[in-house]
């Protein structure tokens, strides 16, 4: 029987790389890239932040919502990379982009993070992510239980919670416990509204 890694564990390791409802199996099983794991090329330019090839893949027309072996959509696994970013720049106390305000914005940044570092990545992957919600992916596909708002509602990255309510997103009465985990009350107060 596989053993769930606790997401309460006050390890800030753990923390990192965890995510609620996910077992440490299935974690490893969601980023590795083997033969017979089914990752399209839209998971890899996810993985690299290659923005370039994520618009061709797209533009040639290959699905933007086929799901790997484990289930896992393109979409749902950007909003995994974002979150766990998020989760180590909060640890590191570095935010993502320089200011905490920069982070929560899709726009770049005012002065631009280094190319290959984990700040370029991370604004790679957010207007990645961008690009597939206004492509119409499908914004409620569930993995493991997890609706793909419940991670943006993790990273706290108010554009992209905005950009999949206004493109029909459900799950925020099943994103309950990332709500309540890291967000504050006027941060649930702001939430409500949108």
């Amino acid at each position: 029987m596989e053993k769930e890694i606790v997401h309460e564990d006050t390890s800030p390791l753990v923390k990192l790389f965890t995510v609620p409802g996910i077992t440490g199996r299935t974690m490893d099983d969601m980023h590795r890239f083997r033969e017979g794991d089914g990752k399209t090329l839209l998971h890899l330019a996810i993985r690299d932040g290659d923005i370039p090839l994520a618009y061709e893949i797209i533009r040639l027309g290959i699905g933007i919502d086929y799901p790997d072996a484990a289930g896992v959509t393109p979409l749902f696994y950007a909003l995994e990379h974002i979150s766990t970013l998020s989760r180590m720049f909060d640890i590191l106390g570095a935010p993502a982009a320089g200011t905490l305000p920069e982070r929560l914005q899709t726009s770049p940044p005012a002065c631009t993070p280094e190319p290959g570092s984990a700040r370029s990545r991370f604004h790679s992957i957010v207007l990645i992510v961008t690009l597939l919600i206004e492509q119409h992916a499908d914004v409620n596909h569930r993995v493991f239980g997890i609706a793909p708002v419940a991670l943006a509602i993790e990273a706290k990255h108010w554009d992209l919670i905005t950009l999949l309510l206004r493109h029909g997103a459900d799950g925020i009465a099943t994103a309950q416990k990332a709500i309540n985990t890291v967000m504050n009350e006027d941060e649930k107060a702001r939430l409500n509204t949108l």
